[in-house]
């Protein structure tokens, strides 16, 4: 560089007050350097009026990519009449990228990046060497600076960045769907559009660049689907873009049966119960509902090994349940439909139809405690027991009931019946505390439930008569008795109480 090009360039920087353009004598030392004969020539000879020119193109009159144009000035005075730069004046820098500055089309860009409300999502793909290379290029430049908002939701910012964020894909770009996404995009509803970095994934933009959904032959219907912005997009996406399932047989009936969920929390349940996922109650999606949901009782839901819901034998009716109640309780019946015990049991059906009949939420509570108790299903009094819990409209009777339904060593005495119809005919107000605590000895301690006068006593006890004339040590005593030949007779099988006092040798 000769001393006089120095000075015409130390000029033009002072003239265009572009020192701060510079972060260090060094940097303006490198760059100096750095200077070819076509980038002075350009850089000395520029006439613009500085007055003209706003930041951030000032900035750019200096950068190397757009100072090596042979029509150096002609770009920078194009490049000053886009005004559209509010909030993004930072993403200029992408017009003097290579890949920008060597388009063919170069002014006719520009004049067009300056019509658009904002500059900033096209800014976001115009320098890059994906977009620049795409044979849709064109095409798609003018979709993103058009963009509009058709739904009536005013959101033109959005769908210019789901348009942005495609023509920038190289995934979506080389595929086969790339110009018949973009054109959705363009027309879609907003609410079916997803912006970036948020999450859960469920926008019809996201499956436009997902690689495996591009690979789906489904991929132009599943998009028409995420289109129309369905209460169960998040979990349609996740179907949608899960390469195991894709391959699976069932894959587009559960595609089916979610995107006719007819509102998010059903469409929680349902894919849940579909999957075969833990069902786990969502709290975000619960404070849409009004009032509370059963606080605590929550973490009651899914215990039991289940099935995945496409195998259940009455898919298609679990569905219409699962659509037609309402969304605080969809949980709970989204967990009996897949429960395993449930099925085996043969009482879901009939199970199902009572929880449903009930208006009262703590019996309902009580009822699904029932209905997924392994204990219970497994049992023949199941049935028996489910109808007594619902029908019991005091609590602290429906609390005994429930604890002696799910209580293995109960259900297997020959006198649970007889307990269960006992508890739902008392009428606990007409009974004293120590009646009360009696009755609860031999409903529930394991001396009393085997005790050889049981129901006899209990009856005394309901009729308020004295228990004055019972030996309970003699009843105590007796039964002692034949436990201990038992317990001799088939020590294999008898165990319990007697096995602190006897040892077997």
């Amino acid at each position: 560089m000769k001393a006089e090009e120095l000075k015409s360039i130390i000029e033009k920087i002072k003239e265009y007050k572009l020192t701060k353009a510079f972060s260090s004598t060094h940097e303006l030392d490198e760059w100096l350097k750095r200077l070819n004969q076509r980038q002075i020539k350009n850089f000395t000879n520029l006439s613009i009026d500085p007055n003209e020119i706003e930041m951030p193109l000032l900035d750019m009159l200096i950068n190397e990519n757009l100072l090596n144009c042979e029509d150096y000035e002609n770009r920078v005075r194009a490049l000053n009449e886009i005004k559209n730069g509010e909030g993004c004046w930072h993403l200029f820098g992408a017009l003097c990228s290579i890949y920008f500055l060597n388009s063919k089309t170069f002014y006719e860009d520009v004049k067009l990046i300056a019509t658009a409300d904002t500059a900033r999502y096209i800014l976001w793909v115009i320098g890059e060497e994906v977009f620049a290379n795409s044979p849709y290029r064109d095409e798609d430049l003018r979709l993103i600076i058009n963009a509009k908002d058709n739904s009536g939701n005013e959101r033109d910012w959005l769908v210019a960045e789901a348009l942005a964020r495609t023509a920038g894909s190289k995934e979506s770009i080389t595929s086969k769907h790339h110009r018949e996404d973009m054109k959705l995009l363009s027309t879609c509803n907003s609410d079916a559009l997803q912006m970036g970095g948020s999450y859960p994934e469920y926008g019809v933009n996201k499956l436009a660049t997902n690689e495996v959904s591009l690979k789906d032959p489904y991929h132009r219907e599943n998009m028409e689907l995420l289109s129309q912005a369905p209460a169960s997009a998040e979990y349609l996406y996740r179907l949608m873009t899960d390469p195991v399932i894709i391959k699976s047989k069932t894959y587009r009936q559960e595609v089916d049966v979610l995107f006719k969920a007819k509102s998010e929390l059903k469409a929680h349940a349902i894919y849940h119960f579909l999957e075969n996922q833990k069902i786990e109650y969502n709290w975000e999606l619960s404070n849409k509902l009004e009032g509370g949901l059963f606080e605590l009782n929550i973490y009651e839901i899914g215990k039991n090994k289940t099935i995945r819901g496409t195998k259940h034998p009455n898919l298609n009716k679990c569905i219409d349940i699962l659509n037609s109640v309402d969304d605080k309780y969809v949980l709970f019946i989204a967990s009996i439909l897949a429960d395993e015990y449930s099925i085996a049991s043969g009482e879901q059906e009939l199970d199902i139809q009572t929880i449903l009949s009930t208006t009262d939420e703590e019996i309902f509570i009580d009822l699904y405690k029932v209905m997924t108790n392994k204990n219970s299903l497994e049992s023949k009094n199941h049935r028996r027991d489910v109808l007594l819990i619902a029908n019991e409209k005091e609590k602290e009777k429906r609390k005994m009931l429930l604890s002696k339904a799910i209580d293995e060593k109960s259900l297997l005495l020959r006198t649970h019946e007889f307990d269960m119809e006992y508890i739902s005919k008392l009428e606990l107000h007409n009974y004293d505390k120590k009646a009360i605590n009696k009755m609860y000895y031999y409903l529930f301690n394991n001396t009393g439930l085997n005790h050889p006068r049981h129901k006899e006593i209990l009856e005394k006890l309901y009729n308020n008569e004295s228990l004055e004339e019972i030996d309970e040590i003699y009843d105590y005593l007796t039964q002692l008795q034949e436990e201990a030949s038992g317990f001799i007779e088939e020590p294999q099988t008898k165990k319990g109480f007697l096995s602190r006092i006897l040892r077997r040798k």
